[in-house]
């Protein structure tokens, strides 16, 4: 009996940690469910307004959010070393290409240290890939305003009213990106 007992808590234990893993293994691949407030798994309160940010562009200019009021703005942290967010800067591009005169506007914050080899990267990376948009360098203000960002590509959508209405952690494509940025515009 004692023995049956033991078999049975472990068969119980087993499959429990089978199904957490199989959910866990599904989970990585997929993208976070779809929230009021955007993509990420916890929502943001409405009345989160985006923190203004002044900073640093890539050539020199100041590059501040509150220079695109009323706009629907894409805040995009990411680095030249990060082959996600490699892979996504195209489709940022294009779709500011395609919806700037609805509104829509990019700002690209770049987290690496301003360096001339970071600097010849980011610009090689601009021509090459038909970066359209504003690009400026993170500064310790940006990331604690935004943070905390655990990881790149990091991508903030602002509404018209300025608040934070889409947060997504992680490399998306064109489409996810389009939907988002479409709904804000119609709002």
């Amino acid at each position: 009996m004692k023995n049956n007992l033991i078999l049975l808590i472990s068969l119980v234990l087993f499959s429990s940690f089978t199904f957490v893993n199989c959910q866990n293994a599904e989970s990585k691949d997929a993208d976070p469910p779809v929230t009021k407030s955007g993509l990420h798994n916890a929502e943001v309160p409405d009345v989160n307004l985006a923190p203004d940010f002044n900073l640093v562009g890539i050539d020199g200019s100041q590059v501040n959010l509150s220079d695109y009021k009323g706009k629907v703005v894409m805040i995009n942290f990411w680095a030249t070393w990060c082959p996600p967010c490699r892979k996504e800067l195209p489709d940022i591009a294009r779709l500011r290409e395609e919806l700037k005169d609805d509104g829509f506007e990019v700002i690209g914050i770049i987290a690496e240290q301003q360096h001339p080899n970071v600097l010849r990267n980011v610009q090689n990376m601009k021509s090459g890939y038909g970066l359209n948009y504003p690009m400026a360098w993170f500064n310790n203000k940006v990331i604690n305003d935004y943070g905390p960002i655990n990881g790149i590509p990091r991508t903030f959508i602002i509404d018209k009213q300025g608040k934070i209405a889409v947060d997504i952690e992680g490399a998306r494509p064109y489409s996810v990106f389009k939907q988002a940025v479409m709904n804000l515009l119609h709002k």
